[in-house]
């Protein structure tokens, strides 16, 4: 009976009718299988779930199939230019603390890591306490979280947000990624979840990374860097925050961007804000 269900996933011509499928981060066997019988083909969820479960090429797609890595890990271990915007964006963070009289210790933080804890490990060095630094990473998940150094999850960045049950001192979707994204992910809509969520203490760092480079045409240099800054803060604005750009860095093909965002009660904090007086 086994062979039979997984026969008859390929017998009828669906391998790539399930793989398809399974890039979707809301795919589920059953959604899948009610739209299959709608189009009148006959198969049961037992059958695309034993397809998927023991095959060799699906077993090894796991959730998301089509993406071995997207957060750009590679990039970012041992790069120079990255510790260097770790460690003002940190120092950014501690300041900003004293400024409001806060705790080290009790500083929360939401970074988008990769194997080798780059932000994290200088927020430990910070003071911040581990148990307050989360990373979403599921294409490194069970790598990452056998380190045990800081809590990792097995959800995007979104899904992660989507889920918080509390506000950050500091958000950092570190993408690497074009401000278009993929299939995936889109890190304008990402950054609009943000706020539309209050994601945010009342005086908070957020900052991300993007790259330059993309495949389609722009009208400008720097188009996608201004349409970046106005997104953000438009969000902001939209949501009852204020956010202002205090710091912007550009590496081989890539351009962090450091916002202080508070709410209006605090404007004057962010304002004061400037890196290089640390």
């Amino acid at each position: 009976m086994e062979n039979k269900n997984i026969l008859k996933v390929i017998r009828l011509g669906l391998q790539e009718r399930v793989y398809n499928a399974m890039r979707n981060p809301i795919f589920s066997v059953e959604g899948l299988c009610r739209d299959l019988n709608a189009e009148g083909i006959k198969i049961t969820s037992q059958s695309i779930r034993k397809f998927i479960r023991k095959t060799t090429k699906t077993k090894h797609k796991k959730r998301y199939p089509k993406y071995k890595e997207m957060y750009h890990n590679k990039e970012k271990k041992n790069c120079p230019d990255k510790r260097f915007v770790n460690k003002i964006l940190t120092r950014i963070l501690c300041k900003l603390s004293e400024k409001t009289k806060g705790n080290k210790k009790k500083i929360k933080c939401c970074v988008l890591d990769g194997e080798d804890f780059g932000t994290s490990n200088f927020l430990l060095k910070r003071g911040v306490k581990r148990d307050n630094i989360h990373i979403p990473n599921p294409f490194l998940y069970d790598k990452m979280k056998k380190t045990n150094l800081v809590p990792v999850h097995n959800l995007l960045f979104k899904k992660f947000i989507e889920s918080a049950k509390q506000k950050y001192h500091f958000v950092y979707p570190d993408y690497c990624c074009t401000a278009d994204g993929n299939d995936l992910m889109n890190p304008l809509i990402d950054f609009k979840k943000c706020f539309e969520l209050k994601l945010f203490e009342d005086v908070s760092i957020f900052a991300t990374t993007l790259s330059y480079r993309k495949n389609t045409k722009v009208d400008y240099s720097g188009e996608d860097y201004n349409k970046v800054l106005s997104a953000v803060n438009n969000y902001a604005n939209q949501s009852g925050y204020i956010a202002k750009l205090i710091w912007t860095y550009k590496y081989k093909g890539m351009y962090n961007m450091v916002f202080g965002v508070s709410t209006p009660k605090y404007q004057n904090i962010i304002n004061e804000l400037n890196p290089f007086t640390y």
